[in-house]
């Protein structure tokens, strides 16, 4: 079996764990605080001779330092709890290597802050179901390291397509004289009608992009960015009282979704820099080459929580530094049927008052898809 890191106490040998609103790491028996240089821990450990990164199928198992427990986990998990005594372990061998992160933000947002984001997301969602709410519910929230590639590229990129700009001559003019001499086309809404090429050589700095297949992107997007002037320098120490995962994405495996993040982001920067004098942008054609491009392997905190209504599963996301909350949330049927009882209510004595209450419903779902 294998063994686990846990980092204790230098006052009183408790098990301590990283408080993000402190940015602190905390004991929980004497409530002393500690910086990282302070800790206690074994930092530097290596892999086991026999490990290499191709783990074999069935689950690892490894011994709780504290109380002898088995502690049964699969190949990406780095940092959890024991199931008898609770203390926080990191698992040994597991972020070092190939593996060991180059850099990770800390949390900076505690559960508290992460539920109460989650809350002043959705409260103001009539057709939402509360249960999923409850304090039952919240408290199943976790902490967790998410795996990151962070690429540094340069590229060349070329966009082309149509925009028009306001005609500056009266509309009598324009229709005796012609717009040939502008090298464009008279719009329908008395503007010109151009045609652009662009192109640019940029250069992008920590364009972030999951390594778990675990993780889905539409969850964790919507969430970003990071302030990543806060970047530390990766320690085993920050995971202790948080959960964490290890890479299972290549960089290799994730080209097209940078590739797809990369033309985004050009095309937001050439029009930004070189199109404001343009209207009613349409781009027909996006290329884009990756002349060169370096990858560091970083951690990033989130707070998680599923919640299960019916036969569907929802998933939120909080962004463990900014706060950032994001979800689908679960309808309530009996608000639905209420809200339909009212409208008909309403349609038989108060006409216009119904169809005010129905365009406000029918925006509240829309929003919800």
């Amino acid at each position: 079996m294998k063994s686990t890191v846990q980092y204790k106490c230098p006052d009183c040998d408790g098990d301590i764990h990283y408080d993000p609103k402190m940015r602190m790491f905390a004991c929980d028996w004497c409530h002393s605080y500690f910086t990282k240089e302070q800790l206690v821990g074994d930092e530097d450990f290596a892999e086991d001779d026999n490990d290499t990164p191709n783990y074999a199928d069935e689950l690892d198992v490894y011994v709780c330092a504290s109380c002898g427990a088995e502690i049964v986990c699969d190949h990406n998990t780095s940092a959890t709890f024991c199931r008898y005594c609770h203390s926080p372990v990191a698992l040994k061998g597991r972020l070092s290597g190939n593996y060991r992160p180059e850099y990770i933000i800390p949390f900076k947002i505690d559960k508290d802050m992460a539920i109460a984001a989650l809350r002043e997301e959705f409260k103001k969602e009539f057709f939402a179901s509360k249960t999923f709410l409850s304090d039952a519910t919240l408290e199943t929230m976790k902490g967790l390291y998410v795996p990151f590639w962070m690429a540094d590229c340069d590229v060349h990129s070329m966009i082309e397509g149509t925009g028009s700009k306001p005609s500056p001559y009266n509309d009598f003019v324009a229709m005796n004289y012609g717009v040939g001499g502008f090298h464009g086309s008279y719009g329908d809404d008395k503007s010109f009608q151009y045609k652009f090429v662009r192109h640019a050589d940029i250069h992008f700095s920590k364009v972030p992009i999951v390594a778990s297949k675990q993780i889905n992107d539409e969850l964790i997007n919507p969430i970003e960015p990071y302030s990543y002037s806060e970047l530390k320098d990766f320690s085993m120490s920050y995971l202790s009282g948080l959960y964490a995962e290890k890479f299972d994405l290549s960089p290799g495996r994730i080209n097209g979704k940078l590739h797809a993040k990369l033309r985004s982001g050009a095309e937001a920067t050439i029009e930004r820099v070189s199109m404001t004098a343009y209207q009613n942008i349409n781009v027909r054609n996006n290329l884009l080459t990756i002349k060169s491009c370096d990858w560091h392997f970083v951690l990033l905190p989130v707070w998680f929580m599923s919640y299960k209504f019916g036969r569907d599963t929802y998933f939120y996301a909080v962004n463990g530094q900014t706060g950032k909350a994001y979800g689908k949330y679960p309808l309530s049927i009996f608000k639905v049927l209420l809200s339909g009882v009212a409208v008909g209510l309403l349609s038989a004595f108060f006409p216009i008052a119904s169809l005010i209450v129905l365009t406000s419903a029918s925006t509240s779902l829309a929003k919800k898809k």
